[in-house]
């Protein structure tokens, strides 16, 4: 009998912090999926269902913001990651 794991989309446009997102999802039992942009992210939640979104600040505009969450869904958490300084100021 196989265990249904969480599945985590991990979007991080810097390779190695993306990596290490991945071997932590992984050692806490999650099932991570990397997604490289936003632009793909809503044909991947199409094929690849998720239940939790992790992404980088710096990939985000104001304008993706709304329809990344559009396209998540009410029961599906966003977590964003990075430094705030660098990606949707407007968005608090």
């Amino acid at each position: 009998m196989s265990v249904h794991q969480i599945r985590i989309g991990v979007a991080c446009p810097i390779p190695g912090e993306r990596a290490a997102f991945l071997e932590w999802s992984k050692a806490a039992h999650y099932e991570p999926i990397p997604m490289l942009d936003i632009d793909s992210i809503g044909r991947d939640l199409t094929s690849k269902p998720i239940e939790a979104l992790i992404v980088d600040v710096s990939m985000v505009t104001v304008a993706t913001f709304s329809r990344l969450v559009k396209t998540l869904g009410p029961n599906r958490a966003l977590v964003l990651v990075g430094d705030p300084g660098k990606g949707i100021e407007d968005v608090q």
